[in-house]
């Protein structure tokens, strides 16, 4: 059972679940750690304000690179550590340091009318700046009760708190200029390089400049600031080349690996044979017992059974398994349903397995006759009075809806 539904109603329940927030992809390096703090719902009905908490702890994973830290704190605790009295943005900071976090939610609902007012805070920890404050006006009765109408409202929430408010840039620059800029990995153009528009968190930056070494660096972008990076590129020493002495070709003998390959799909298609066979058999068991389900089924009827004779004298609906509706929940009728279903699978596994079957085998002759005109022909080419020399060989089993086809390709 939540911690949250032991508590009273009280303004002193809190929780403080410790998150990693990425808020940009993997790449981008480590995630922004951000710390939720229950909202303070002593202002209005009992539970509002742990029904949002709740809410808004269960969307937070929603968010990529987001994650929940299993630790819990009661926020009434760490304010007494801490000597605060109230919500200002020092005593938030200090909170969010104890618990080593970079950013801080924190918020309180209250009465407006007959409908109720959120409002949600983003604190920047490094700084003690509150970067971002969301307030809106909500039905009351969509904070009575968890629903799904109350989980996109939360979403929409986190996204505008954590991604889309938090935002910076990034100026690049090297001595000499020119050098390629790739940003996590990907080339986004030369030094000098400036981007205005980056996800808040650590960005992988790597320049490159022919003759030069390579640098690879790590900026921390933080919300509306601009980070700059100024590189002395260092000349790379010249070293001599040395050719990799080239290995000398080996021809692969395909004779003996395509006879083996044809044995194995001898093999299988035996196998699938052998599974078709035993399919059929089964399927047509189930048959024979769905017939007799029928003949029992018009013995029970009597004389009923003539207000079925669309169903009992049409073969076809026999065979797709569907009766009237009347005739639904009858033991007799169900015992029929089963056995056709199982027999219509049984039917369509033995053609598969047919069609399998025969697949292997076409595959295997053909194997084994390229492996016989390999033989021959490496026979000839051995011979001192043939100049042919056999290149590649191609070959390339393909199987279509209506059987199977082999190509074989031999380059001279």
């Amino acid at each position: 059972m939540p911690l949250l539904s032991m508590r009273s109603s009280s303004c002193l329940r809190w929780l403080i679940p410790a998150l990693l927030v990425g808020t940009s992809a993997l790449a981008q390096g480590a995630p922004t750690s951000v710390g939720l703090l229950a909202v303070d719902g002593s202002a209005v009905e009992p539970g509002m304000g742990a029904i949002l908490t709740d809410a808004l702890r269960r969307n937070l994973p929603q968010l990529q690179g987001m994650r929940i830290e299993p630790r819990t704190h009661d926020l009434a605790e760490v304010k007494m550590v801490f000597g605060c009295g109230d919500d200002r943005a020092d005593c938030m900071t200090k909170v969010g340091r104890n618990l080593e976090v970079n950013r801080l939610i924190y918020g309180s609902i209250r009465k407006q009318g007959a409908n109720h007012v959120v409002q949600i805070r983003q604190l920047n920890v490094s700084d003690g700046t509150v970067e971002k404050t969301l307030s809106e006006t909500v039905p009351k009765q969509l904070l009575m009760q968890p629903s799904l109408r109350l989980d996109e409202l939360c979403q929409r929430w986190l996204r505008m708190l954590l991604i889309e408010g938090l935002r910076g840039g990034v100026v690049v620059n090297s001595n000499p200029p020119g050098a390629l800029v790739s940003l996590d990995g990907q080339p986004v153009g030369r030094t000098p390089y400036a981007a205005s528009s980056l996800d808040v968190g650590n960005h992988v930056i790597k320049l490159e400049l022919t003759g030069y070494n390579q640098v690879v660096r790590t900026a921390q972008i933080r919300g509306n600031e601009t980070t700059s990076l100024d590189e002395q590129l260092a000349t790379r020493p010249e070293q001599p080349s040395v050719a990799a002495p080239e290995k000398p070709g080996r021809a692969i003998n395909w004779v003996p690996v395509l006879r083996y390959s044809s044995y194995a799909l001898y093999g299988l298609a035996g196998v699938a044979a052998v599974a078709a066979i035993g399919s059929w058999g089964a399927m047509s068991k189930a048959e024979d017992r769905a017939s007799a389900h029928i003949d029992t089924l018009i013995g029970e009827l009597g004389p009923r059974a003539v207000d079925y004779a669309a169903f009992f004298g049409n073969r076809g609906r026999l065979s797709s398994c569907q009766g009237p509706d009347g005739l639904v929940g009858n033991s007799t009728y169900d015992a029929y349903v089963s056995d056709c279903q199982s027999g219509n699978r049984l039917a369509s596994a033995a053609s598969g397995l047919w069609v399998a079957a025969g697949t292997f085998g076409i595959a295997g002759v053909a194997t084994m006759l390229t492996a016989h005109y390999l033989k021959k022909n490496a026979a000839e080419l051995s011979s001192p009075a043939s100049e042919k020399t056999l290149s590649s060989l191609r070959v390339l089993p393909t199987i279509v809806p209506n059987g199977a086809m082999v190509h074989a390709a031999i380059d001279f």
